[in-house]
């Protein structure tokens, strides 16, 4: 009968499989608190022990005490491999080699988890031309790597933060034409008052430049375009009732220079799409802006800047009907099908897809290289799913849920909700935390 061990035993493995034995493990508590060591052991009883810099002997950390667990491990794994992204019926979405589709199973490989064959009926996407993204900056670690003007910046645990007005900068080499920015923002006041600078020709916002900024406020969220001093508002998006209501909240905004787009997402949600009918700004700046009240703080944490394909994360919601009844393909030119997908075929290097059109006498059969995504119908799919315990996010990007799990060498086994039984190599995990969704 296979055994399964506890959360502490996991993460603990997780580490023993890191290369690098100087690597530091950064390890937050449930009660904000962070430490930084190395984790060497745990125990049956659901307790590890962090190897701890200013203690002689291993720290004692109870399992239910920790919130999550950090590799910062980059991606080891962008070669090219996985030209497919699925996404399930329960939010998970991850790097695939798809091999077939058809009218009851969907079958892929990885060269992180190994192969496997799933119900159509979970799976809710599938996105072709997928890129590995690439980890250009993470922190914000020293604040000596930034360049302040104004206010009263400090790293405390990971954490740039301010209680004064004031900007603080960094520049980001090799920032590509699209990207994406990551970050967690808290606050003391009733929202955040705050502009984030981007795509940014010069470190200091006082000179003359082009660039963007996302204001985010009481009010809402507003993209600008500075040229040479002069403004211009791109658009502007009202503020809904519970957006600021934790005075915490994860930020991602996408970056498409190519077509001029930027998205902006705020705890998993897309917001806005903000198109900008001029050419984008060229600069390699970030800059972080606190527009807080005098001692009021804003914090910015697990800042994360990398390269993106340009294809932002889907928001169904405007397709919720059509889904229902029909299987919908977005192609290169942002035209959308409806129909029904009989199967997909993988020839040579190529899939091909092969559409059901209502009225028509035989399927449309459309490369892979002409499409963006496929969104597979919907109707009760997520229904009776079970939550998960944990999650883990994956060096070259995308996330998996889990339950269970158990490790045996370089592999961690877990009971996947849809999958099954999984084995990931620890060396493609960047994250593992705990869940807090009820």
């Amino acid at each position: 009968m296979r055994s399964f061990i506890t959360f502490s035993s996991i993460i603990a493995a997780l580490f023993i499989g890191v290369t690098a034995s100087s690597a530091q493990h950064k390890v937050t508590l449930t009660n904000g608190d962070q430490l930084s060591g190395k984790l060497i052991d745990s125990d049956t009883e659901g307790v590890i022990f962090l190897e701890y810099p200013n203690s002689n002997k291993p720290i004692k950390l109870l399992e239910s005490s920790i919130q999550n667990i950090k590799l910062n491990s980059k991606s080891v794994l962008a070669d090219g491999k996985h030209k497919e992204r699925i996404k399930l019926v329960n939010g998970d979405e991850f790097p695939i080699s798809l091999t077939s589709l058809d009218k009851d199973t969907v079958s892929f490989k990885t060269s992180y988890a190994g192969s496997h064959t799933i119900p159509r009926a979970q799976v809710s996407g599938i996105y072709f031309n997928n890129l590995a993204e690439d980890l250009l900056y993470q922190g914000p670690n020293k604040l000596t790597n930034w360049k302040q003007y104004g206010g009263k910046w400090e790293v405390v645990e990971n954490k740039l933060t301010s209680v004064q007005r004031g900007k603080i900068s960094k520049n980001i080499n090799n920032l590509t034409e699209n990207f994406k920015i990551e970050f967690v923002s808290s606050w003391t006041e009733v929202a955040p008052n705050m502009r984030i600078y981007f795509s940014t020709t010069s470190g200091d916002i006082n000179k003359k430049q082009d660039c963007y900024y996302m204001e985010i406020n009481v009010s809402g969220q507003r993209l600008v375009k500075k040229t040479n001093n002069r403004l211009t508002f791109i658009g502007t998006n009202l503020v809904q009732a519970d957006t600021y209501k934790n005075k915490s909240a994860k930020f991602e905004i996408f970056v498409d220079r190519q077509s001029n787009v930027v998205t902006l997402f705020i705890d998993g949600k897309k917001v806005k799409e903000f198109k900008d009918k001029d050419a984008a700004p060229k600069g390699s700046q970030i800059i972080f802006e606190c527009s807080q009240r005098h001692n009021e703080k804003i914090s910015f944490e697990d800042i994360s800047i990398s390269s993106w394909n340009g294809i932002a994360p889907s928001n169904n919601k405007k397709n919720a009907e059509a889904l229902k009844k029909n299987d919908l393909i977005m192609n290169t030119s942002s035209t959308q099908m409806a129909g029904s997908i009989d199967k997909i075929v993988r020839s040579n290097n190529d899939l091909q897809v092969h559409l059901n059109i209502p009225f028509a006498k035989k399927p449309s059969v459309i490369s892979s290289s002409k499409i963006q995504h496929i969104l597979l119908q919907t109707a009760d799919k997520a229904e009776g799913l079970k939550t998960t315990k944990f999650g883990a996010t994956l060096s070259i990007g995308g996330k998996l849920s889990f339950n269970q799990s158990k490790i045996a060498g370089d592999t961690m086994t877990v009971s996947h909700p849809i999958i099954g039984e999984l084995n990931i190599l620890l060396s493609s995990l960047h994250e593992v935390k705990r869940n807090t969704e009820k």
